[in-house]
């Protein structure tokens, strides 16, 4: 066999990392430093959750097992071979070595954690922001906190002013106590009554049902200043 027919040897396997084709399992990124300095807990947490991901895999983390460039983003991966083992490699290694395999993912891995790294940086810097004095002895999150409860209270009190002008407006009608019996009978057709007449004046025709509801029955004689006194209530206009 010359040595154009012989078969190309994947760089993984001449590292010694396995046999081929490979396949990409994971990515472990490790902690910021920065997040240590801002949050040690936050960046304890983050290295334990780290390493015990590496130990399911049974690698290391922190340096690429092809070329031994430090690393922040450690890709797992594996070899199909019966005695391949996982084992870490850089992203860029996996972009310049195996770019229509493993590096495509790589690339699609690389920029989710720029964006997740752009989103941290985003929030760490509106929560430096928050913390801040806003020049009135507040922290800026203490006087959005402050501005959102006013403006929460100011909503209130419109809303309860309203709600009284409404009810103000139905004693000056005086069908406010009709309509709280239509609601207090229940059904749907009393309600769409007591509705109707919150907004405006009934018809005749639901006026006289209205009618026979309050006064319990039909317009008699002696019930005709009363009916007629209520029929009018229900079918003025505001």
């Amino acid at each position: 066999m010359t040595s154009v027919d012989a078969p190309k040897i994947h760089p993984f396997e001449k590292s010694g990392l396995g046999i081929g084709p490979f396949r990409f399992l994971a990515v472990i990124s490790l902690p910021a430093p920065s997040l240590q300095e801002a949050n040690p807990t936050a960046y304890n947490n983050a290295l334990r959750d780290a390493f015990a991901s590496a130990k399911g895999f049974g690698v290391g983390l922190g340096s690429c097992e092809h070329c031994g460039q430090g690393l922040a983003h450690n890709a797992v991966i594996k070899g199909t071979g019966a005695d391949s083992k996982p084992f870490v490699i850089g992203l860029d290694c996996l972009q310049k070595i195996d770019k229509a395999s493993l590096g495509s993912k790589a690339k699609v891995a690389q920029a989710k954690i720029r964006r997740e790294v752009a989103e941290a940086r985003k929030e760490a810097k509106r929560q430096a922001w928050l913390a801040a004095d806003c020049g009135n002895g507040e922290t800026n999150a203490q006087r959005v906190e402050r501005e959102r409860q006013e403006r929460n209270a100011a909503w209130e009190a419109e809303k309860a002013n309203a709600e009284q002008q409404r009810q103000d407006a139905l004693d000056r009608r005086g069908v406010r106590g009709i309509i709280e019996e239509l609601r207090r009978a229940g059904g749907e057709f009393f309600i769409s009554l007591a509705q109707q007449l919150e907004r405006g004046s009934l018809s005749p025709r639901q006026a006289d049902c209205v009618c026979k509801f309050l006064l319990g029955g039909r317009h008699t004689k002696a019930n005709a200043d009363s009916w007629d006194q209520h029929f009018n209530l229900l079918t003025a206009s505001n």
